[in-house]
């Protein structure tokens, strides 16, 4: 992925750290189209030097949304240091505040053409937030990026047809994307690729069987292109499996068609809520998601912002399917992270369930794509700002710490320690299969 600078060699290194900073997380994101705060804004400013109203919009949001409260002279310092290591020369600040960097700018840009200043402005601001605490987590996105953003957190892969994986078209019904899974799997399983590109084979038919299973999955991504986050499978008579791959926009309602689509048994009243692997997403999904456990107005979750703790609060009805089961497993590994450690938080608070796996992943962070009002050359960018940390159930962030299991998978003594808690063997093996 690009942004449209004219430095290719900028571009090239953005591109990287970019894909490092997010290619391997999902993270958390909140508010990504809808409202954003008002900043300070002057016209005049905008038609004398879009490049400097621009950095100090930049300055602005990250003063009034930033997590972390950042005094002036901190701030004002950071944007010389950054200024500094791009243009590679010395510059003072007259006063370090806005109004002192303001002159700096407009002096050091004064001796940049346009064209210069096309490819310095931007790396100047991704410069500054790189540097924001935790490092790499806050960035300076193009347009390419900030919709493929808002396409990961909408489960959406413009890259990607579902329905030519599994070779159907949209006419086809439940029994047709069966059939066709079934043969797909069987061509992968006779060919002669190694054990690990069939493995790579059946994670993609997989996910597109995931998306095309039900009708209203179906109708769902036909018409949206956003395909599911749940996974129910059969893994015990006694024993209902769900795995929530990640959080978007439509989990909550992911999770009411799964019970719809795929009821428990009245058999099944161990319930095995399986979070490895989930890297976050739509934190702000969260509230609709834990309704299904807790019912409407319980606290769900809190988060941190510039010293200050904010309660959040469940929006939805309690799913009577979940009444069923007496007994909920949370399975998490060291690669859940984000919105998914403050699920297993909550849940860990309020002893809805026991959690077992290692430590997770410790990614406490809320980022949120704020689009920039500034633009020169024709291009249009946003801020990726951490804006909130979540907090565990004990009230420390997330962040750094992740969350410890009840029962940790690396012990010797596991087995017996969850038949201690759930006196039953068949969720003991049934834990056992998925872990190995």
């Amino acid at each position: 992925m690009r942004l449209p600078f004219r430095s290719k060699r900028f571009s090239i290194l953005l591109g990287l750290i970019f894909i490092f900073a997010l290619g391997f997380s999902t993270g958390a994101f909140t508010a990504l189209k809808g409202w954003l705060p008002e900043v300070p804004w002057n016209k005049e400013e905008v038609q004398q030097s879009p490049y400097v109203a621009f950095l100090l919009e930049t300055y602005d949001l990250i003063k009034t949304e930033y997590w972390q409260m950042t005094l002036d002279d901190q701030l004002a310092n950071l944007f010389q240091k950054a200024t500094e290591k791009v243009l590679g020369g010395t510059y003072e600040l007259e006063t370090k505040d806005r109004a002192g960097l303001e002159k700096m700018l407009t002096q050091v840009l004064s001796e940049k053409t346009d064209e210069e200043k096309n490819d310095l402005v931007p790396q100047i601001a991704d410069v500054v937030m790189v540097n924001l605490q935790p490092l790499g987590r806050s960035r300076l996105l193009g347009k390419k990026q900030t919709e493929e953003i808002y396409n990961m957190v909408e489960n959406k892969d413009p890259e990607s047809n579902q329905l030519a994986a599994l070779g159907v078209d949209e006419t086809a019904d439940d029994s047709t994307v069966a059939s066709a899974y079934e043969d797909k799997s069987a061509e992968v399983e006779s060919s002669g690729a190694t054990p690990e590109e069939k493995a790579a084979e059946m994670v993609k038919l997989d996910r597109a069987f995931q998306s095309l299973d039900t009708k209203s999955e179906r109708e769902r991504y036909i018409e949206t292109g956003v395909e599911t986050t749940i996974q129910p499978k059969k893994i015990g008579a006694d024993v209902y499996y769900l795995q929530l791959q990640s959080f978007s926009a439509t989990t909550y309602e992911d999770l009411v068609q799964t019970f719809q689509n795929t009821p428990p048994t009245a058999q099944q009243t161990s319930l095995i809520l399986d979070l490895r692997n989930n890297p976050g997403g739509f934190i702000d999904g969260l509230p609709y998601v834990l309704g299904a456990f807790y019912g409407e107005d319980t606290l769900s979750h809190q988060m941190l912002k510039q010293g200050n703790k904010k309660d959040f609060k469940t929006k939805t009805p309690k799913i009577p399917q979940l009444a069923q089961f007496k007994k909920i497993l949370i399975f998490v590994n060291e690669a859940t992270g984000s919105s998914a450690e403050a699920m297993t938080a909550s849940l860990k608070k309020y002893n809805v369930g026991l959690v077992v796996g290692v430590p997770t992943r410790g990614w406490g962070t809320v980022e949120r794509v704020m689009p920039l009002k500034s633009t020169f050359d024709d291009q249009k960018f946003s801020l990726l700002l951490v804006e909130t940390l979540t907090l565990r159930d004990d009230g420390i962030p997330i962040e750094g710490s992740g969350i410890i299991p009840d029962i940790d998978m690396r012990s010797k003594t596991w087995k017996t320690d969850l038949l201690g808690y759930f006196n039953q063997p068949s969720l003991v093996t049934a834990v056992d299969q998925l872990w190995k």
